[in-house]
């Protein structure tokens, strides 16, 4: 290369580098409100679910919230985190509702769990259930008659269970428990019986926001495991349910995060996808008639 080449390139380039810098910026600028509109939309359809509630709805629910925890003697603290579950609970009536044939007089419901405020709304909302609790280890076998139930309701359980003590060492997570729990719900269920499941969704846009901030990808640290949607999805169906529905629902952070655009702009800028973020997962299966 001559000397001559090279003195142009370099007065080209010293030309242009000025240039380049101020028209850089606007190209960001733009390619980044670009992916703000968009972002603004999906954050928008996030909170879809919970927006569409109407005001007098959800206040009535935090009303009795308030009401059935206080009657339970619930401290301040406690009570409140029940009454940030409002817009879950009240999503979730929805989807029991689509379970219970309309005009039955009367239906057998399992709450997974012991008693709770969720039980007391069940009742509330649908008379024409009898509620019944557990009391003992979900993953051993039930104390509950087969065939004999219609309904069973498992909201935000499933997340708590460990696998099922086996008498040896084992430093893996294989779900047993959760497979133990499918495969007593099954026995329990009536033919053409439901089972109803929300948990954590550990791919919702709150669980990126934790690693961004560099802090555990977890919901609740207690939590045993918070799965995908296709972590639950197969076990389900290898226990012989159908499943009915399954998304993911976002209700459980809305009080306290009302703004995940910059998470949505992230996984545009960096063809990440952008589905499946809500931070809770719903899910309706039936054992086949």
């Amino acid at each position: 290369m001559t000397d001559s080449s090279t003195k142009l390139k370099v007065a080209i380039h010293e030309a242009f580098l000025p240039i380049l810098h101020l028209i850089l910026p606007v190209v960001r600028w733009l390619y980044k409100k670009n992916y703000y509109h968009e972002a603004l939309h999906l954050n928008r359809e996030l909170f879809s679910n919970v927006n569409n509630i109407p005001v007098t709805d959800m206040d009535f629910v935090k009303t009795r919230i308030r009401e059935f925890a206080d009657a339970n003697g619930y401290d301040a603290g406690y009570r409140e985190t029940w009454v940030s579950h409002g817009p879950r609970l009240y999503l979730s009536r929805k989807w029991i509702a689509e379970a219970i044939e309309k005009g039955t007089n009367e239906l057998i419901g399992l709450d997974l769990g012991t008693r709770s405020i969720a039980t007391e709304l069940w009742s509330l909302w649908f008379p024409q259930v009898r509620w019944g609790n557990t009391d003992f280890d979900l993953r051993a076998p039930w104390n509950v008659p087969t065939s004999s139930v219609d309904i069973i309701v498992c909201t935000e359980l499933v997340e708590h269970l460990p696998d099922v003590p086996n008498g040896t060492f084992n430093d893996t997570f294989g779900a047993s428990g959760l497979k133990a729990l499918l495969g007593e719900a099954w026995k329990a269920l009536k033919p053409g019986g439901f089972i109803f499941i929300t948990t954590p969704n550990a791919t919702s846009v709150l669980h990126i926001k934790a690693v961004l901030e560099k802090r555990p990808p977890w919901f609740f640290d207690r939590h045993i495991r918070e799965y995908l949607l296709r972590e639950l999805l197969a076990p389900l169906q290898q226990a012989g349910f159908h499943i009915s529905r399954a998304e993911d629902v976002h209700c459980m952070s809305i009080y306290a995060y009302p703004d995940f655009i910059y998470i949505y702009e992230f996984l545009l800028a960096n063809g990440y996808p952008t589905d499946g973020r809500g931070d809770d997962l719903f899910i309706l299966a039936q054992k086949p008639k």
